[in-house]
C-alpha cells in the first residue's frame, strides 16, 4: 500500500518498507486570468502554458526564463507569441505599408502613427488597432 501526502513543491511517498522523498522542480508560464464580478467578488481562472493559452502578450523574458515545453500546445503558444511581439513591435512611420489580418482591407498607407491610422486604395481613413498589424510590405521613401 502506498500513503501519498503533498506539501508543497515536495511529494512525500511511504511504503512499508522505506521513505522515499523525492523533489519535484519544474518552471514553467502561467497565465492568471482574473475577473471581476458584481457584489464585490472575483474569480479567476489558471492556464498553464501547455494549455495553449490564447493571450499571446506574454512578455518575451518569461519565454527565456523557463524551458521549452515537451507538448505541441505549449510549443505553438510560443510562436504566436513570439510572432505577435514581432507584430506589436515594428516602427511605423508615416508613408509606411502595411498588411492587415482579419480584415476585408488588407494593406494601408500609414498616415498617421499617434493615433495609428492609415489609409487605402479608396482613399478613406481607419484607425488601426496594432493588434491588427500582419507586417510591414514597404518602408516610408525618405
Amino acid at each position: 500500500m502506498l500513503d501519498r501526502q503533498q506539501h508543497m513543491d515536495r511529494e512525500f511517498a511511504e511504503t512499508p518498507e522505506s521513505l522515499i522523498i523525492e523533489r519535484r522542480e519544474s518552471v514553467f508560464i502561467v497565465l492568471f486570468l482574473l475577473r471581476k464580478f458584481p457584489g464585490g467578488t472575483w474569480g479567476y481562472k489558471d492556464i498553464e502554458e501547455s494549455m495553449g493559452p490564447c493571450e499571446v502578450n506574454c512578455p518575451l523574458a518569461y519565454l527565456e526564463m523557463a524551458p521549452d515545453p515537451d507538448g505541441e500546445y505549449g510549443q505553438d503558444w510560443r510562436e504566436r507569441v513570439r510572432q505577435h511581439h514581432a507584430r506589436v513591435g515594428v516602427k511605423l512611420h508615416a508613408g509606411d505599408r502595411v498588411r492587415l489580418r482579419s480584415s476585408s482591407v488588407k494593406e494601408v498607407v500609414i498616415t498617421s502613427v499617434r493615433p495609428l491610422r492609415g489609409g487605402d486604395d479608396n482613399g478613406r481613413t481607419w484607425r488601426i488597432p496594432r493588434k491588427m498589424l500582419d507586417g510591414k510590405v514597404e518602408p516610408a521613401i525618405v
